[in-house]
């Protein structure tokens, strides 16, 4: 079941001919190349390390952790202080119309520390004119925050031309204000939270340009501030405590509500088991969806599946450009160029520029403290939201009794029409579907016009008024014959889906000419395709 979300569902194509009805559902997936955009799928399903992926230097002078397996990517194993992290450096996503980000994930094994395993998984996004990147803290950072410890010896940086993090965060720490020796990093502070804070999806911002100058209250220069929290949602069904909080960034302090989620949406960010079967209690899998913001940023949503129940953690997140926020762990001052002072500071008030980079890159974190446990992601799939779904066709038809067979193959494809920012509704009519798109293309998804010979066997041709296509098999002719479809969308209601990256990918359609058989008997069907033993 789906909650809190609306799901476009895809239904089959029923066509009676002859008596016969076919069902057909098959979806079809476009090809990607390196250094271009949408659609990238990766499984992290072997043991080698994929093209386009790097691993960065690990902080603190840690050995990056993340490994390649035939059951996904393992960023930590389940034991102490460990750290790892990958980034799909060969690939980058425009961000004109946004990014939905789609994966499996796990976290199991392990032991506890003060009844928590930990510490989580992070997906970040980040400007990919930033090169080479810098990941971000290890531990309660999870790869994209800083610490800006009171030694230099402990000081980590922030990711590098963070945009967005999101931490799927088992032991609770990636919310949370630091201020001590070793850990010195803003966020959340003076709450109690139920369930001790753990299992809590988290976003925090963007890195503040260039840092802030001056050392009166500590060393905050470039990618040592910013980086806020901007929203925090618990997954757990807690009797008491704060679940939720979110910024105000009209003056940087937070709103928290004490209201769980209950029942089917309860559920714990941390599995405890792998699982690849969507029905079981253990299986993950994360949505991750920005799409444009009237005003300018994104609306973040991000959905986790879990079992059969696909919960909105956090749900239609309003990402400005430019928002107000508080440095909260600000040292009194400076010892030295390298080491702050050991007392706290002042907190101070700043206005983030978190302006979108032109296209993004992606990456992937996870640490484990003293609680541990195993944590590993696999079946990533980034594409855009609202991406046509072009779905096969069968056709089935007596060619003794038609001299051709025809199919609407838009009927089970799903299109989209409206303004990214506004209302985007759903069809497969004319009003969805612009029909003078559709091309017949090859398995290497070649042109082939609105007109195909399948030699020998017969023609497929399509109608660009009517939106239909037709089989016109040779005389006498018994056998299958198959082509590749794809189509785009209209440019309606000021929506972008006639740009060609929304074509629909290669879709087959696929038919059968049978010859049949003429019964006398006028209580039994008629016109029933000859099988063999007849």
């Amino acid at each position: 079941m789906s909650t809190n979300n609306i799901t476009m569902q895809n239904s089959g194509r029923y066509l009676l001919s002859y008596g016969f009805i076919i069902l057909s559902l098959f979806f079809a997936t476009a090809g990607f190349g390196q250094n271009s955009t949408f659609p990238y799928a990766e499984s992290f399903r072997s043991t080698t390390m994929p093209t386009g992926i790097a691993l960065p230097l690990a902080p603190g002078g840690k050995v990056n952790a993340a490994t390649f397996t035939m059951n996904g990517l393992v960023l930590t194993p389940a034991t102490t202080t460990q750290f790892g992290a990958v980034t799909i450096d060969g690939f980058q996503f425009n961000s004109t119309n946004g990014i939905e980000i789609n994966f499996e994930y796990s976290m199991y094994g392990g032991v506890q520390f003060d009844n928590s395993y930990g510490d989580g998984i992070s997906v970040f996004l980040y400007d990919a004119s930033k090169t080479p990147v810098t990941i971000g803290s290890n531990g309660h950072g999870l790869g994209y925050g800083f610490n800006r410890a009171g030694y230099a010896t402990d000081r980590q940086q922030g990711l590098t031309g963070a945009y967005l993090g999101i931490g799927l965060d088992a032991y609770g720490n990636f919310k949370n204000q630091f201020f001590e020796d070793p850990a010195r990093t803003n966020g959340i502070t003076g709450v109690t939270w139920g369930g001790s804070g753990r299992s809590q999806l988290t976003l925090r911002g963007a890195q503040y340009p260039g840092g802030i100058s001056g050392t009166t209250y500590g060393l905050r220069g470039l990618n040592y501030s910013g980086y806020p929290v901007l929203a925090t949602q618990g997954t757990l069904n807690n009797a008491s405590g704060a679940s939720a909080a979110i910024l105000n960034t009209a003056d940087g302090s937070y709103t928290t509500s004490s209201t769980p989620f209950t029942a089917p949406n309860a559920f714990d960010l941390r599995p405890g088991a792998l699982s690849a079967n969507p029905g079981d209690a253990n299986y993950r899998k994360a949505i991750i969806i920005l799409t444009p913001r009237a005003g300018g940023g994104f609306v973040v949503n991000v959905k986790i599946q879990h079992d059969v129940t696909t919960t909105n953690v956090i749900n239609n997140y309003q990402y400005s450009t430019s928002l107000i926020y508080t440095e909260n762990a600000n040292a009194l001052g400076i010892y030295d160029a390298t080491t702050e002072a050991y007392d706290q500071g002042l907190n101070t008030i700043h206005t983030l520029t978190a302006t979108v980079p032109a296209s993004f890159k992606i990456g992937f974190a996870a640490s484990t403290g003293a609680a541990t446990q195993t944590q590993l992601i696999r079946d990533l799939v980034v594409k855009l939201p609202y991406q046509t779904i072009g779905a096969a066709d069968t056709l089935l038809f007596c060619g003794n009794y038609t001299p051709a067979g025809v199919i609407n193959p838009f009927s089970n494809d799903v299109f989209y029409n409206g303004s990214l920012t506004g209302t985007i509704t759903s069809g497969n009519n004319s009003t969805y579907v612009d029909f003078s798109s559709f091309i017949f293309e090859d398995a290497a998804r070649n042109n082939l016009g609105t007109t195909y010979t399948d030699p020998g066997k017969g023609t497929w041709s399509y109608n660009t008024a009517t939106g239909l296509v037709t089989f016109t098999p040779v005389k006498g002719y018994v056998g299958g014959s198959s082509v590749f479809y794809s189509a785009k969308g209209t440019a309606s209601q000021g929506g972008p889906f006639n740009q060609n990256i929304y074509r629909s990918g290669a879709a087959m359609i696929t038919t059968k000419v049978t010859m049949c058989n003429t019964i006398s008997n006028p209580q039994l069907p008629a016109n029933r395709p000859v099988t063999s033993g007849q």
